[in-house]
């Protein structure tokens, strides 16, 4: 990534140089010009955050934390920023490794968010959000690691049993069930094996939100 002044906010400079580079690759003149920076893309924000960035993105997890896990948020609060990352991205639909940095990028702001990127587009958004998830959580178990365990989080706990299902619920029914099967697929991979019953016994009927009788 880029270097981080101590005037802007170290968040602002990742974002600018995330854009920086996908406006490039839309004006990359040949297609493997476009994966190349995509894909350099995709290494700078599954990067780890070593210990200097951590202090200057306050970010006090002392674990492994990847620099998706810090813009992730970022892009939740700045909607400025996600419409032009998702207005570049969608100008890259179908380019490898940007299915996947989508998701890594604008999974909060996509669920979170009922009205982000346009209601009418939803579908098509949490589409490319889940094909990317699932990418990302296949890669995990090929390589026998959980680089994408946060992002799984995320989708499980705050979205799909979350108590009052409120941003589950405000999908497009479609879109409801592809979360519930990329979430249900995986579960037994991220989650402890004694916790795994208990969840699955908990997991939202896929076919009926809540305020129509679901569970």
């Amino acid at each position: 990534m880029c270097a981080m002044d101590e005037i802007t906010r170290p968040e602002d400079v990742l974002s600018q140089e995330i854009l920086r580079k996908l406006k490039l690759a839309t004006e990359a003149e040949t297609k493997e010009d476009r994966e190349i920076i995509c894909e350099e893309v995709f290494c700078d924000i599954t990067g780890q955050v070593d210990c200097l960035a951590k202090e200057r993105l306050h970010v006090n997890h002392s674990g492994s934390v990847c620099f998706y896990e810090v813009l992730a948020p970022y892009y939740l609060q700045n909607n400025v920023a996600a419409d032009t990352l998702l207005y570049f991205c969608k100008r890259l639909w179908g380019l490898p490794y940007l299915a996947p940095t989508f998701a890594l990028l604008l999974h909060r702001w996509l669920l979170l968010r009922r009205e982000a990127g346009g209601i009418e587009q939803r579908q098509k958004h949490v589409n490319v959000l889940m094909y990317g998830s699932r990418q990302l959580f296949l890669g995990d178990v090929q390589s026998g690691i959980k680089k994408f365990g946060a992002l799984f989080a995320f989708l499980s706990q705050q979205v799909v049993l979350s108590p009052n299902r409120q941003h589950l619920d405000e999908l497009p029914a479609q879109a409801r069930e592809t979360l519930l099967a990329v979430v249900a697929a995986y579960t037994p991979y991220y989650t402890p094996p004694a916790a795994v019953k208990q969840v699955l016994e908990e997991f939202p009927s896929p076919l009926h939100t809540l305020a129509e009788g679901g569970h």
